[in-house]
């Protein structure tokens, strides 16, 4: 029996559920992930909007964590050809709480790297001041 004769749900908790993907910071799926993230999926367009949407909210935390829930929810969909709905519904059947709390700090950390280097002029910034 190969992956893809699993139901959805299954494949998705066999391929993201528990910390597999917290312990693993190069696991397939969030190096994949960082992929949707630079574009490398939809394009240069997504790749500028993701990077605008950081710039602006990389301080917000409640901003982030909605932008990297939804974005993961997104990617998730899309390798797994289902809705983005039902993407979040398994993310959040095959880890606990804490769990995804963690999953979604990693993630926006991923985000953050994207534009890593303006972050950085930004805080160098206002430490000079």
């Amino acid at each position: 029996m190969s992956m893809h004769d699993y139901p959805i749900k299954k494949q998705i908790a066999l391929n993201c559920g528990g910390t597999q993907l917290t312990d693993d910071t190069n696991h397939f799926i969030r190096r994949m992930f960082r992929c949707w993230l630079d574009g490398s999926y939809n394009g240069e367009e997504s790749y500028k909007t993701h990077c605008e949407f950081v710039k602006v909210n990389h301080q917000s935390h409640r901003r982030m964590r909605s932008f990297v829930i939804n974005q993961f929810c997104r990617y998730i969909a899309r390798d797994f050809h289902c809705s983005t709905g039902h993407a979040q519904k398994c993310l959040v059947a095959c880890m606990t709480t804490d769990q995804l709390n963690t999953l979604n700090d990693a993630l926006i950390e991923d985000a953050k790297d994207l534009v890593a280097d303006y972050i950085e002029e930004q805080t160098k910034g206002s430490e000079e001041e």
